[in-house]
């Protein structure tokens, strides 16, 4: 007898072969007179019944849509444990092509993997009870080379019409780094639960001690009752952009991605009513300004204040100390910008106040090269200020507080194609601008920055009798990308790299009037956003600019 069958499905098998053959006999008998046998059509009735029940039941799924949905590796197995498929991962993770592993003994394939297996016989022991496991998905996890590499190994059962096993999907998944964040948590929240049980008394009398304790750790650390958040640490706080005062009292629904909420709280339910669920897990979480932050979040739970609660200790995985570095490096560097450009200013001021007055009060007293170079003067002091007053909004730019909200993308292109018809009427463009787009970023920064992408086209176009400026959105890979296209002189895309640095400007833009400072604001609006802002042109043939917002 197979392994995979079980007692049930014999059974199954032998009543409907039973109802078969007593259909068989009494519907031969009634042939004479069919009409005084009605009992012959009952037991085909209920065969059919009981066939349609074991297909139902013991369906396979397809694995064409496997191999299309799931990015991890999969062998697929028969009966016997011999290799009939692989995806494409699996033959990046083995090395090993297709075709040198079809037909192949699965276990001999592993073996040439696992050399590094932390503990070999173990890892055989549960590859083969993975593929021992009939009726329902099993997985396990493997160390390999001293605990350096984890994979996660998932075998699911393909069974025929009656439930007895065909074979096996088996899905590798590498889960080292989950591994590891999982390891960090284990020991911290080993080390917290060691000092909480040492100190439990004397944390009774201080609670001055206890919070200073839990203020200053690393991790964040809070505690959630009913759904809503009753404690949190200052760092838990920060991470977020609340103050520990705004986090009590706050639905922790509100503190979870809106594609992850149902899943998470739906294991908050069941760890309230004390059911075993995954403790610890990679999550998004929404800060106070509506962003998301990528964090790992371990679950305990506890007693507080007479009632059963959740202890959790999350980590922002989105902050590294070089990142902290370069953050603060900019932060200078936008200081310096915004001071050396403000202390310009006074001089300029006075190069060109006293130009304009030797103009005017001394104009008839100079020959005509000397009035020339007094105009040249005035107009190099005049380009200059723009300079400057162009560094000082890239500077603003990267100082100013963002406030989210939703806003209308298409109104604004609306009301800025209505002022550039206004302030040049003679330029004739056809505006085409797509309604109702709508995204979550800050108003003012995104209005400027359409202003200068459609002032760019805008600008570009006037040259065109038929000019043509387009602000659109599409999706593509699931992410919203929104983009302004035009037919105007375009450029050459060897030269697009440079097109988003500041006062970069190309040879056939110089004929236009600009400081060269618009696309590298809004390339620095665009990162604010957690966005990307890329080009695409031709020279003579228009350009199109793409930009994606978090």
């Amino acid at each position: 007898m197979e392994p995979g069958i079980k007692r049930d499905q014999i059974k199954l098998f032998m009543i409907s072969l039973s109802i078969a053959v007593l259909a068989s006999v009494d519907f031969l008998s009634s042939i004479p007179s069919l009409h005084f046998y009605p009992i012959g059509f009952l037991p085909v009735l209920i065969f059919i019944s009981l066939q349609a029940y074991a297909i139902i039941k013991y369906k396979r799924a397809s694995l064409g849509t496997i191999f299309e949905a799931i990015e991890d590796g999969i062998i697929v197995i028969d009966k016997n444990d011999k290799i009939e498929e692989v995806n494409p991962s699996m033959e990046t993770m083995l090395g090993i092509k297709r075709h040198d592993l079809l037909g192949k003994d699965f276990l001999s394939i592993f073996s040439l993997v696992s050399s590094g297996k932390e503990d070999p016989e173990k890892a055989e022991a549960i590859i083969k009870n993975l593929l021992l496991t009939p009726t329902k998905v099993a997985d396990e996890d493997i160390a390999f080379n001293g605990s350096e590499r984890h994979l996660n190994v998932a075998s699911s059962p393909i069974l025929d019409r009656f439930g007895v096993r065909k074979g096996n999907v088996l899905i590798f998944r590498d889960i080292t780094e989950r591994k590891k964040m999982e390891e960090e948590l284990r020991k911290y929240k080993e080390s917290l639960e060691e000092l909480v049980a040492a100190r439990t008394e004397q944390l009774k009398k201080s609670e001055g001690k206890y919070k200073a304790l839990v203020d200053h750790a690393l991790v964040g650390i809070g505690i959630h009752q009913n759904t809503q958040m009753v404690f949190v640490n200052r760092q838990f706080a920060s991470m977020l952009r609340f103050s520990e005062e705004e986090m009590i009292g706050l639905p922790i629904s509100q503190l979870i991605h809106p594609d992850e909420r149902e899943l998470i709280m739906s294991r908050a339910y069941d760890r309230y009513s004390g059911k075993e669920v995954i403790e610890a897990y990679e999550m998004r979480m929404v800060r106070k300004d509506g962003s998301f932050m990528p964090a790992f979040i371990s679950n305990t739970p506890i007693e507080y204040n007479g009632a059963r609660a959740t202890l959790i200790t999350v980590v922002d995985t989105t902050e590294t100390k070089l990142r902290k570095e370069l953050e603060q490096v900019n932060e200078e560097l936008e200081r310096f910008t915004y001071s050396i450009s403000h202390d310009l200013r006074a001089p300029l001021r006075s190069i060109d106040g006293f130009s304009l007055a030797l103009q005017e009060d001394y104009e008839d007293r100079l020959d005509r090269e000397g009035q020339d170079y007094l105009q040249r003067i005035r107009a190099a002091c005049q380009r200059m200020a723009a300079m400057i007053d162009a560094i000082l909004q890239l500077s603003r730019i990267g100082r100013y507080e963002m406030h989210r909200e939703k806003v209308n993308l298409s109104a604004l292109a609306q009301d800025i194609a209505l002022e550039l018809e206004a302030t040049s009427p003679d330029h004739k463009v056809e505006f085409s601008i797509t309604e109702g787009i709508v995204a979550a970023g800050d108003p003012m920064l995104l209005r400027m920055a359409l202003e200068n992408l459609i002032g760019n086209a805008w600008k570009f176009t006037k040259e065109r009798e038929c000019a043509r400026i387009e602000f659109g959105v599409m999706q593509q890979n699931f992410k919203t990308i929104y983009y302004v296209r035009d037919n105007g002189t375009g450029f050459d895309m060897k030269y697009v790299d440079k097109i988003f640095d500041p006062f970069q400007r190309l040879d056939n833009a110089k004929a236009f009037s600009g400081t060269g400072i618009g696309l590298a604001s809004v390339k620095r609006i665009v990162h604010r956003h957690g966005g990307e802002i890329w080009a695409e042109s031709a020279f003579d043939k228009g350009a199109t600019f793409y930009f994606t917002l978090e």
